[in-house]
């Protein structure tokens, strides 16, 4: 059965949040396709929710800037995977929007395809790869793995001195292996030390699930607890979804951070956490005047933005629910 879900909405208030949080001139990526000029080694594929919190897209462009990579990177609505439109029950629509995708995808040529959205990851593994008619054409694998693969060859310039605890999920062979490989970069990066995992069955494959929702304020506190209990300074996560989950209880004594940020800061190329920083500001004024150059750049006046403050930035409103 298929829902009567607002999509309209749904990509509007990502859309929304990202004139927030990125200026016009740091979105670097692709977010409306144009048939590429050159084929590429690699294609990165960003989603669309990631661009809630900008800054994680920024730094992983920069990583793989450092290390030399030769890619495209892609975004947003017009490569939507469809699982939006899958989970709402509207599976012909799902399969319309993967389709143009994956048509978009082949045209830059590229022979590994590195995925940074979690439910991007679940939605080609298990839905729309088993029902292609031939094969994608691409070796698929998460950033996660690609960057552990690559760590000896990471230029750092200097350490990042923290002890990290990471908060992985479990009960799901992506998510397990994505920790993994996490894991592994993480000891690579110099200053890292890797105190221990916090994880729960209860908070779903991303933290955003229906599951995750009911758990996530109980569940969140207790792997707090655990991460302190463990030494961690710094509570890393996988992804972007757990990070606009966590990010409000950031504290000096335990820093919230996801992992490309810490990668990046060893590299000289982080990012401003410019959502944590809306997130954690109290006042609608406050948010949409430190916000300022970001919306202008997009050619918003002062209205809109307060409209979108009040609709994303409000005290106990919801943010944009899937990954």
């Amino acid at each position: 059965m298929v829902d009567r879900y607002d999509y309209a909405g749904h990509f509007r208030g990502i859309r929304d949040q990202e004139r927030l949080v990125l200026s016009a001139q740091e979105i670097t990526w692709q977010e409306k396709y144009e048939r590429p000029t050159r084929p590429v080694d690699v294609l990165v594929y960003l989603g669309c929710h990631v661009m809630i919190t900008g800054h994680l897209a920024i730094e992983l462009t920069a990583v793989l800037d450092k290390l030399g990579v030769d890619y495209a990177a892609v975004g947003g609505m017009q490569f939507c995977c469809g699982i939006v439109h899958h989970s709402h029950g509207d599976e012909e629509a799902a399969g319309r929007i993967s389709s143009a995708t994956v048509e978009r995808m082949r045209s830059y040529g590229a022979k590994t395809l590195v995925m940074w959205c979690p439910s991007c990851d679940l939605q080609f593994e298990d839905v729309i790869v088993p029902a292609l008619a031939d094969s994608l054409g691409m070796n698929t694998v998460h950033a996660t793995q690609f960057l552990a693969e690559r760590a000896d060859a990471l230029p750092f310039v200097a350490p990042t001195p923290c002890k990290v605890a990471i908060h992985t999920h479990v009960g799901h062979r992506r998510q397990e292996r994505d920790a993994e490989a996490c894991r592994a970069l993480l000891n690579s990066v110099p200053g890292v030390e890797v105190v221990g995992d916090v994880t729960s069955d209860l908070l779903g494959y991303d933290c955003v699930t229906p599951e995750a929702f009911r758990n996530l304020s109980t569940e969140r506190d207790r792997l707090l607890s655990e991460a302190r209990d463990l030494g961690a300074d710094t509570l890393v996560t996988l992804y972007h979804s757990c990070h606009r989950r966590w990010c409000d209880a950031d504290s000096p004594d335990l820093r919230i951070r996801n992992y490309i940020s810490l990668v990046a800061e060893a590299l000289g190329c982080r990012a401003d956490d410019r959502y944590m920083r809306l997130a954690q500001t109290s006042e609608l004024g406050d948010v949409v005047e430190s916000s300022r150059q970001q919306w202008l750049s997009h050619g918003l006046v002062q209205s809109k933005a307060e409209e979108i403050a009040q609709a994303h930035f409000a005290p106990g409103e919801p943010t944009v629910d899937d990954a």
